[in-house]
């Protein structure tokens, strides 16, 4: 970026500022300050100059989205990704996806709402015209705390690696595992069930600690043989971590009969954004001059779940961010880009499928569909303005909610029109 750029893009950022100061009320500044944007597949990039003056000094780039299974906020992310990377040098795409691909996975991954974007016919052609550019990581164990394909999936992998033994009985550590998945959210009908619960979840670390202790024997250097070791290694410290807490949370179902039911599975999703963060950081120290792409449901990248009003506020209260997580370790150097939509439909392949609801009157989406088809608005530099106290509604993260967006998030990129993702079949 040359110096005149360079001069006009502060002196934006500076005008930002003072409109976001001026304003009376959120509508009012995000309407003073939209940007109208380029279609999804448009590959004159000048409307997405303004970037780098919001990204200076950023390592991450969050890429939010309201679900999984949106096709026009798929396009619009590799249009980004595209961007970011040969203009403002983001050399690493870090996914909401498992973190591992085998044969054993592919089956499940096809019906995967996290792993959506992966098998459409959007992202795989593009994932294969990009890959010697991108390294590109899965940062997301499982959503599940106590996955059926983990194990194979481990043995497969390690079976490629040139070691000369695992200790380990694979045939016994995956049938515990499918116990402890197919248990996980039973409440023990005696001690005795219990004990045999805990028992198995303690043979099933001990092995899985056996395999990262081989593994770690086979890793010095810095070839991709020794990171894959390594990373391996660092999975199964997740899968460890939330067997530990599989046992803490098994407990009080069975100690507390007042225990809510969907408290393992509260604490098993509040784990999940702390292991994501723990591997992007892991990712960071391995390589520590790379900037980062991290592709997640909005839900992950918000700055804080205290910033949505009630009722949402207290079902997020257990938790804390991913990116919460990336403020503490790596202050001010994360930006996170919300998508939201107007109309049209959505295929996640799970829970949500169909025609989306229609926003309220008084929401950011009315706002923005009153203007242009694609459309970006920033709030990062309205951080210090009596606004940003303002709740208003929004659909950023898994339906309508009422919340301090402009805290929340640091940009919203605006999509009128949305259709459903997909997918192809996932090759092995």
């Amino acid at each position: 970026m040359g110096r005149r750029e360079k001069i006009f893009g502060l002196l934006a950022v500076c005008l930002l500022g003072w409109a976001c100061v001026a304003g009376s009320s959120w509508q009012e500044w995000t309407e003073s300050t939209l940007r109208p944007l380029s279609p999804p597949d448009e590959e004159d990039y000048r409307d997405l100059r303004f970037l780098d003056t919001l990204l200076a000094g950023k390592t991450f780039i969050i890429l939010g989205e309201e679900t999984h299974g949106e096709e026009v906020t798929t396009a619009y992310k590799v249009r980004l990704i595209r961007y970011l990377n040969r203009q403002r040098g983001y050399t690493v795409l870090l996914t909401e996806g498992l973190n591992f691909h085998t044969p054993a996975t592919a089956a499940a991954a096809k019906e995967n709402a996290s792993l959506a974007y992966l098998g459409s016919d959007l992202f795989s052609p593009f994932y294969e015209e990009q890959s010697e550019r991108f390294r590109v990581l899965g940062i997301d164990t499982n959503p599940d705390a106590s996955s059926r394909s983990f194990i194979d999936s481990l043995h497969h992998a390690v079976s490629q690696a040139e070691t000369a033994d695992f200790p380990v009985d694979w045939e016994e550590m995956k049938k515990m595992n499918t116990f402890l998945h197919d248990s996980r959210n039973q409440v023990p009908t005696s001690s005795a069930s219990l004990q045999i619960r805990l028992r198995q979840a303690d043979e099933l670390i001990t092995a899985l600690h056996k395999v990262g202790d081989s593994l770690l024997n086979g890793s010095d250097g810095n070839d991709s043989s020794a990171f894959e070791r390594k990373w391996w290694v660092q999975k199964i410290d997740n899968r460890i971590c939330e067997l530990e807490d599989f046992r803490l949370s098994v407990q009080n179902l069975f100690l507390h009969k007042g225990f809510a039911m969907d408290s393992l599975s509260r604490r098993a999703i509040s784990l999940r954004d702390r292991q994501m963060a723990e591997n992007i950081r892991w990712i960071k120290s391995m390589y520590p001059d790379e900037k980062f792409i991290i592709w997640v449901a909005t839900v992950h990248g918000m700055t804080s779940y205290g910033l949505l009003e009630e009722p949402h506020r207290s079902r997020f209260s257990y938790r804390k961010s991913l990116r919460s997580w990336l403020d503490e370790w790596f202050p001010g150097q994360t930006y996170t880009l919300a998508f939201n939509d107007y109309r049209g439909a959505v295929d996640d392949g799970k829970q949500l499928q169909g025609e989306l609801p229609a926003p309220s009157a008084e929401s950011l989406e009315a706002v923005l569909n009153s203007h242009y088809a694609f459309s970006f608005v920033d709030f990062s530099t309205c951080r210090d303005s009596l606004l940003t106290g303002q709740p208003f509604k929004a659909s950023l993260v898994g339906g309508e909610k009422e919340g301090r967006w402009m805290q929340a998030v640091d940009g919203v990129l605006f999509i009128r029109q949305q259709r459903p993702l997909y997918k192809q079949e996932l090759k092995n």
